[in-house]
């Protein structure tokens, strides 16, 4: 019944992506075929309601990822935050320099904005899902505070920066094709590998906050190609906008499951840190002894991640040796107590 279950999950799961996937862009082709279902609606206020929305709602995930992280040390965590924070600040330009809100007048900061908060997310995004060697790791453990820091220091300045000195970006060669088609394939293919990597996350432990940011990802994917090929101020350039928006609805609409299932933020981080299996194996246990994993854990700030790294591994090979569930709960329960001692050692 178990295996049954997961694989209706994994195939509904297929089918959402599916649709996620192709039917914007089906809507998309034919807007763009057919140039009378294309129309000029160029509406400034709603565009700066929808942008701004957008931009908050970035930021709205940002914070869930900051509050319910267990430590920005985790580089997915960490990463993962600074993919929403860019998008919300940066795409904020976007809607607040919209002309005849703050400026009367048309400046590159519009459109130059829009690219920035699209690569940058994307990069961040993909950054969220590579797998570190250690000392990579290792390093960005000890600086992680300095990179969110000089990145949140950076948007701020952007963003000063397009209200201060109207002009700033007019050199900016967002408006070359050839560097359009550029920034397109490389944030396409970073969101892409970002939402293959939440996929096998999910996979692995079918949790709906990692279901929703992998179709989020996938609609994230698809933003650069009608921001490359809609017409400006046209239904088929309003369509972006409503992918960027439509992401974060499933994002939250997967998180409030995953709060709703658990009552916790550190469930749809840990989620998001690709460790959940070991959540799920954990369910059910003594509180007294889930607080001593977490004790073992936090005892080192050297080594965090170490004892649910562990986990994984222990849970991966039990998995490949055919153990029954009840016997990986044995497994992955001994490998995270396997430096118990640990915290009677001074510091």
């Amino acid at each position: 019944m178990r295996a049954k279950t997961g694989g209706t999950s994994q195939g509904l799961m297929l089918v959402v992506v599916a649709a996620a996937l192709v039917a914007p862009m089906a809507v998309f082709t034919l807007i763009v075929k057919q140039p009378q279902y294309d129309p000029l609606w160029m509406h400034s206020k709603t565009h700066f309601w929808v942008v701004s929305a957008t931009s908050l709602a970035s930021a709205i995930a940002c914070a869930v990822v900051v509050l319910g992280a267990r430590s920005l040390r985790e580089t997915r965590l960490l990463f993962l935050a600074l993919a929403f924070i860019s998008i919300g600040g940066i795409f904020s330009v976007h809607g607040l320099a919209t002309p005849g809100i703050i400026h009367d007048d048309f400046y590159a900061s519009v459109s130059v904005s829009a690219w920035v908060a699209v690569i940058a997310g994307a990069t961040f995004s993909a950054l969220s899902a590579v797998p570190f060697p250690a000392p990579a790791e290792r390093l960005i453990r000890r600086v992680g505070l300095v990179i969110l820091s000089w990145t949140l220091i950076a948007i701020a300045a952007f963003i000063i920066l397009s209200f201060t000195i109207n002009d700033w970006l007019d050199n900016v060669p967002t408006d070359n094709v050839n560097i359009q088609y550029g920034l397109t394939i490389v944030s396409t293919a970073m969101f892409a590998f970002a939402a293959w990597r939440y996929a096998q996350a999910y996979a692995f432990a079918r949790l709906p906050s990692q279901a929703a940011m992998v179709v989020a990802l996938v609609l994230l994917m698809e933003v650069p190609a009608v921001l490359l090929w809609g017409t400006v101020w046209h239904l088929s350039w309003w369509l972006y906008h409503g992918m960027f928006g439509a992401a974060f609805i499933v994002l939250f609409a997967g998180w409030a499951l995953e709060f709703k299932r658990a009552r916790s933020l550190s469930a749809i981080t840990d989620a998001l840190a690709m460790r959940d299996a070991l959540s799920q194996l954990n369910r059910g246990r003594d509180a007294r002894i889930l607080e001593l994993v977490e004790a073992i854990e936090h005892k080192d700030q050297y080594t965090v991640g170490h004892v649910h790294r562990v986990g994984e591994h222990a849970f991966e090979i039990g998995k490949r040796l055919g153990l029954t569930q009840a016997e990986l709960r044995d497994v992955v329960l001994a490998a995270q107590m396997h430096d118990v001692g640990k915290i009677g050692v001074p510091d």
